[in-house]
């Protein structure tokens, strides 16, 4: 099972060891849960600093489901690894998936504030400049 944790504006998702279809089929059913009840867009925090792989199939379910969220209202993804091995997996991934743009791969080794990089990253859409702009006047 892959933990899911609200955060502000969005998710944090826990990705640990070698990840199958069942897992990421699993994860699909629960974030389609979330999603429904959500009107505003939202941001995902990738915990991978235990996370080793994806078999093939769960990998190819990830990317799709990465698609989807795109539909559902995401405008950011953040990714944290504690290897710089994973950083190119992941560019391929948000790249065949046109998330790229909204992506941000932290490093943790080697990012010494990662979390204040990591939440000003997240937080910029939520920003009091850009709600303003989407409140009904």
């Amino acid at each position: 099972m892959i933990p899911i944790t609200s955060r502000p504006n969005g998710f944090t998702l826990q990705f640990r060891g070698l990840l199958n279809l069942d897992e990421m089929e699993e994860l699909s059913r629960n974030l389609h849960d979330e999603w429904a009840g959500l009107r505003d867009p939202f941001v995902l925090v990738i915990d991978a600093r235990q996370f080793r792989y994806f078999a093939s199939d769960a990998q190819a379910r990830f990317e799709h489901l990465l698609e989807e969220s795109l539909q559902h209202g995401l405008v950011r993804i953040t990714v944290l690894a504690i290897s710089t091995a994973l950083a190119n997996l992941f560019c391929s991934i948000m790249v065949r998936t046109d998330v790229m743009p909204y992506y941000q791969y932290l490093d943790v080794a080697y990012e010494d504030d990662f979390l204040t990089e990591m939440k000003n990253w997240l937080n910029e859409p939520f920003s009091n400049e850009e709600r303003s702009t989407k409140e009904p006047s």
